[in-house]
């Protein structure tokens, strides 16, 4: 399964996005949508308030319907969340139960703060919610579906100034420095570009014990949202397995996107190599 991750900045983007990734005979099992934008008027029971939203706004009466759940998830700092998708239940941590629910009986949480900071596959869509921005999140069984999300999400999504679109492969090489796995990367990490090679190294290492890694990122060029997919997937392995991932050496327009989309509140940036590698004995 590939992931790709489009940030929004307003909800109506976000639909649209869900709408095309509809049209483009993306299944809606495979979708997830989550959104700060629930309306202030009630902080309970706003989920089940959003039937017509989840058969009509988005999916044009034919897409969402009942089976997917529909969530709304209050988050200490950030407020109500709307999170609608069979994928919701899961990414939000709610368990297996929330998923088989219809979106009219709605599941409704807290989470609390403490909660919050140890969930690693939250912590980024905290930040960029916390910002108004909207996400839609698209798990590809295949590479076509994820071919076809790369494209809506990369086209309306929020997105660095684009390259010079230069085929140049994702370039992996890794080293150790005492405990630590440090993985370059050079190229776009990019749809077809080695975006999926990343996450699979990291799962591969976590499996084989190792737990700190620092990603050197002075010769990535571009990162679609693909490539977004997999560096929250590997941050989510390492985190997940007790570990730590920080990032060193971003390029301008690679740290530029990391910006737009929050990503450099949750990663841990280091200017250069030699105080990455410390801080990780700090």
């Amino acid at each position: 399964m590939q992931t790709s991750i489009g940030v929004f900045s307003t909800r109506a983007e976000a639909e649209n996005a869900v709408r095309e990734l509809l049209d483009l005979q993306i299944p809606k099992e495979a979708i997830t949508f989550l959104t700060p934008e629930v309306g202030t008027q009630e902080s309970t029971g706003v989920a089940r308030t959003m039937g017509a939203f989840v058969g009509g706004a988005v999916a044009g009466g034919a897409g969402f319907s009942a089976g997917l759940a529909a969530a709304t998830l209050l988050v200490p700092g950030v407020g109500p969340i709307l999170a609608i998708g069979v994928g919701a239940a899961a990414l939000l941590g709610l368990g297996g139960a929330a998923a088989g629910r219809a979106a009219g009986g709605a599941i409704e949480t807290s989470l609390e703060a403490e909660e919050a900071e140890q969930r690693p596959e939250f912590a980024f869509f905290r930040k960029v919610l916390n910002e108004h921005h909207s996400v839609v999140v698209v798990n590809s069984e295949n590479e076509d579906q994820h071919k076809k999300a790369c494209s809506v999400l990369d086209r309306l999504g929020v997105r660095a100034t684009p390259d010079d679109g230069t085929p140049e492969a994702c370039q992996i090489s890794t080293r150790e420095v005492s405990d630590i796995t440090v993985i370059s990367l050079t190229g776009r990490v990019a749809l077809g570009q080695g975006s999926s090679e990343v996450r699979s190294l990291v799962h591969r290492y976590v499996g084989e014990g190792r737990r700190k890694f620092l990603l050197d990122m002075a010769g990535v060029t571009y990162i679609d949202s693909s490539g977004l997919g997999e560096l929250v997937g590997a941050m989510t392995t390492v985190r997940s397995a007790k570990g730590a991932m920080k990032l060193t050496r971003i390029s301008p327009r690679v740290s530029e996107l990391l910006r737009m989309t929050h990503l450099d509140k949750v990663f841990e940036v280091k200017p250069d190599e030699a105080e990455a590698i410390a801080s990780f004995v700090a």
